[in-house]
């Protein structure tokens, strides 16, 4: 009774600071679309036909100047998509990568459509969080030029720091992976998945 009553306690509480830590990014990645740099590039990207490798490292060193002023937990990664959705630069993942079409994935269309939102993602076996914010146009007329996407790796020491007060160890886990944890578990994951299966609803 005492293990069950402790594992609910420290649900509750990650739970909270897990919603409070997707506050704080979404509020970032708001405050990145709103420099006026990026507003700028993303406004003069979206008017052009193509995207060029010119253009590509012009908006990647406007997006590296914007990271280095971030104060506090600074992204692992940012991405720039114009209002077509076509990525215009990336930074500090891929950053040769550009022109390909992000437009699609639920995060993006709604950054797209003016709408703030979080997600989960996983590159090359890396999971992140991931938050995104419209890049609006403020001049009249005000118009959707864009969105920003933010990646926030999940490591070990963000589950350290979400279990720090609590009697419990917590982990991360990408199917049979393991991702991140405040300590070396030893997890039989078949359980695990074969819990998972039994889950129903969304």
């Amino acid at each position: 009774h005492d293990e069950q009553t402790r594992l609910s306690v420290a649900c509750g509480v990650v739970d909270i600071l897990l919603a409070d830590d997707a506050r704080n990014r979404v509020e970032l990645a708001g405050a990145f679309a709103r420099t006026p740099e990026i507003v700028a590039a993303l406004e003069s990207a979206s008017g052009a036909d193509k995207l060029d490798a010119t253009r590509m490292k012009e908006v990647r060193s406007v997006g590296e100047n914007v990271m280095k002023g971030i104060s506090g937990r600074a992204p692992d990664f940012a991405m720039l998509i114009d209002h077509h959705g076509r990525v215009v630069a990336r930074v500090h993942l891929d950053d040769n990568d550009f022109g390909d079409v992000m437009a699609g994935r639920p995060l993006v269309d709604d950054a797209l459509a003016g709408y703030l939102r979080d997600d989960l993602w996983t590159e090359n076996g890396t999971m992140y969080f991931v938050s995104a914010a419209p890049v609006i146009k403020r001049d009249p007329p005000v118009s959707y030029v864009g969105a920003v996407v933010l990646g926030h790796k999940v490591t070990n020491e963000l589950a350290q720091k979400l279990v720090g007060s609590l009697n419990v160890d917590m982990g991360f886990f990408l199917g049979d992976s393991d991702v991140a944890a405040s300590r070396a578990l030893a997890l039989d994951h078949k359980k695990m998945l074969d819990s998972l299966a039994t889950l129903k609803g969304d």
